[in-house]
């Protein structure tokens, strides 16, 4: 009895796991928006879902908040220290142009504190999707980056799940930056990189429903 229902929990995680894959790559940028290391996607949070993170950006710590609306719209609020102990407060705000599908990449355009961007992405492969975007006001110009799915949703043999796990990898008019996106059960995302490579950042993010 005991077995099965270990096997039962098991595969539930499993599946759980599966559906929320999807998502993962939704997680957020440093600043908040859903997105790869600091690039934005052409993706937005589903209409109802509400994430909060925690940052930490080269010495720096910040928390985000964002919310999708309408299932076309992305807004949210984040903070980072900006050196001097006091924190910044910005604003984000992104919405969808284009949906993507089979033959077309989506593109959505945005706004954060002190720029804006349109971006377009597209899966090109099953496990591979790229992303093309170009950034105005600060640091204008244009970016690129690519996620890689390494790995899916699995659990062990003793029913322990594995994270699903997606390498990312940008170039922004700041730099080349790089890392990895962890999806811990079904609701939180743990992401590593190095902006520039050589800046490190994590952030924990917990996605809930309405």
């Amino acid at each position: 009895m005991k077995a099965a229902v270990r096997r039962l929990s098991a595969s539930l995680a499993l599946v759980a796991a599966l559906i929320a894959i999807g998502g993962s790559v939704l997680a957020a940028t440093v600043t908040g928006s859903s997105g790869l290391v600091t690039l934005p996607t052409a993706d937005v949070l589903p209409a109802g879902a509400f994430e909060v993170g925690g940052r930490y950006v080269d010495e720096r710590l910040g928390l985000t908040a964002a919310f999708g609306a309408y299932g076309d719209l992305e807004v949210g609020v984040n903070t980072l220290e900006d050196g001097t102990g006091a924190l910044d407060l910005g604003v984000f705000l992104k919405g969808v142009l284009l949906h993507e599908s089979a033959s077309s990449p989506g593109i959505a355009v945005g706004y954060e504190s002190g720029h804006g961007y349109i971006v377009a992405s597209k899966r090109v492969a099953p496990r591979v999707r790229l992303h093309a975007a170009y950034l105005f006001g600060d640091d204008s110009g244009p970016a690129a980056g690519v996620a890689y799915s390494v790995s899916t949703a699995s659990v062990t043999s003793s029913g322990v799940p594995r994270p699903a796990t997606t390498l990312i990898a940008e170039y922004t008019p700041e730099g080349l930056n790089a890392g990895a996106r962890l999806l811990v059960g079904t609701a939180a995302t743990l992401d590593v990189g190095l902006i520039d490579l050589k800046h490190p950042t994590a952030g924990l993010t917990l996605r809930l429903a309405f």
